[in-house]
């Protein structure tokens, strides 16, 4: 269904702000699969938003909070078609080689792997602590 809907739009939109509490979302799923589908994207420079979208290559990005920049990128896309499609090119490649399944689970288990190699070597270098031989234990007992 979204890549229907997708199909017949010719620009996504994801101005978020940030709220009250400063909380900030991810890289949004919404704008990846719109690129995936080749729709360029106008959205607002907040949380993980810049990891996918190079601005001006593979999408537009604003300021939050200020609807002026938006209405002109939107203005912008809507005016220069090959803009549009070139933007939207670009971000279909964009997320086919950064953002594709498989690619994100190798980058993930090589993370894995650093933190547990790194685990092995602080453990390698890590003092341990040495318990006393059994000889050396003195008992004491005490009679009232």
């Amino acid at each position: 269904e979204l890549v229907k809907m997708y199909s017949m739009e010719h620009i996504f939109l994801h101005p978020s702000e940030t709220p009250p509490n400063h909380d900030q979302e991810g890289v949004p799923n919404s704008i990846l699969e719109a690129m995936a589908t080749g729709l360029p994207v106008v959205a607002t420079r907040h949380g993980g938003i810049p990891e996918a979208i190079d601005d001006g290559r593979t999408g537009l990005l604003v300021r939050e909070g200020d609807y002026r920049p938006l209405a002109s990128a939107i203005v912008r896309l809507i005016t220069t078609p090959s803009l549009r499609e070139q933007i939207g090119r670009n971000a279909s490649e964009s997320v086919a080689t950064h953002f594709e399944q498989a690619g994100q689970v190798r980058q993930l288990e090589s993370y894995y792997e650093e933190a547990m190699a790194l685990r092995e070597i602080a453990a390698e270098t890590e003092p341990r602590a040495v318990a006393p031989e059994p000889s050396r234990l003195v008992a004491h007992a005490s009679v009232d």
